[in-house]
């Protein structure tokens, strides 16, 4: 059975993506939905998880379902559980029972270490997002669904994961995908303003005190985030992904890590490096991953433990 084989011959379809929604989760996610949608199918983008307000843009984001309000109105029935940018059945933001009481599974996604765990695996790493993906699969089989509203939410997710064409892995056929959604409607304008120019002042007083943490130490730069920072700005964990961009955009600079202190003894990390230096190698060490520009790990422990152990390593990584 293929692609187009499983969408044609079930009517029932549940969305879900990774814990820690980003750009390419959600975007993804919803463009799927949608395309499901016009294609006369039943489709709910399901995730345990809030969604980063600067997409709120984006068409049915308000439409977000989670596994407690869908789950009795799948009972008894057949779906399809269609797995978007995730490559981990672990980081799935969705219940078991939801995920394993479906009937298909597709998985798709861009990331080099997947399970493939579905019954369809469409996996490509040399994507620069699971939004391009999305784009050549409904090129291919379902060309009348690339409405403006679905082209918005690729380009959108397209644009995050590049960090906006700057990244690597966006190369000619990125851009050509791009372009081709430009066509096809994709208010650009929006994307742009809402996503890098609508950040509020909470966000600035947030972004300030995370500036003053910066350490440079050659080639390698460093900043942490606080569960209180957060809370004393009114701002929700999801939204500042981005920050991390700021750390490796110093001069001279090509690796940086953001340290984030979800809640107590969480830790989050994102990295990001220029030119050859791979930082997906370095946060497989610690069981994360992702491309060789821009990655993420997690840790059990105290921040300040953890920041001391993986500067250490990251100092003897750059040499």
């Amino acid at each position: 059975m293929d692609f187009r084989d499983i969408i044609e011959k079930n009517k029932l379809f549940i969305i879900s993506s990774h814990i820690g929604p980003d750009g390419d989760n959600v975007s993804s996610s919803l463009a799927f939905k949608l395309a499901l949608q016009e294609l006369g199918k039943e489709a709910y983008y399901v995730i345990d998880d809030k969604l980063p307000q600067n997409l709120s843009f984006l068409r049915d984001y308000d439409k977000q379902m989670t596994s407690e309000k869908i789950e009795g109105y799948l009972e008894g029935k057949e779906y399809v559980f269609i797995g978007l940018d995730c490559g981990v059945i672990d980081r799935l933001k969705i219940s078991d029972k939801v995920f394993k009481n479906s009937s298909y599974v597709i998985n798709i996604d861009h990331h080099e270490q997947n399970e493939m765990y579905g019954d369809y695996n469409f996996v490509d790493e040399n994507m620069s997002s699971t939004c391009e993906l999305v784009y050549h699969h409904l090129k291919k089989y379902y060309p009348q669904c690339l409405t403006k509203d679905i082209a918005t939410c690729l380009y959108a997710g397209i644009l995050t994961d590049t960090g906006n064409f700057m990244y690597d892995c966006a190369d000619s056929t990125t851009l050509m995908a791009a372009s081709d959604l430009l066509e096809k409607g994709a208010d650009r304008t929006t994307i742009v303003d809402c996503i890098f120019r609508s950040q509020d002042e909470n966000y600035l007083k947030l972004l300030s005190e995370v500036l003053s943490t910066i350490q440079v130490d050659g080639i390698l730069a460093t900043a942490y985030l606080k569960k209180d920072m957060l809370e004393r700005h009114h701002i929700c964990y999801n939204d500042v992904e981005n920050l991390v961009d700021y750390v490796i955009n110093i001069h001279g600079v090509r690796m940086g890590i953001l340290f984030k202190e979800k809640d107590i003894n969480e830790i989050k990390l994102s990295l990001r490096s220029k030119g050859d230096l791979d930082v997906a190698s370095f946060a497989r060490k610690y069981g994360g991953g992702g491309h060789k520009n821009a990655a993420g790990c997690s840790f059990a422990g105290l921040l300040e433990d953890v920041m001391e152990s993986v500067i250490n390593n990251a100092r003897e990584y750059v040499l």
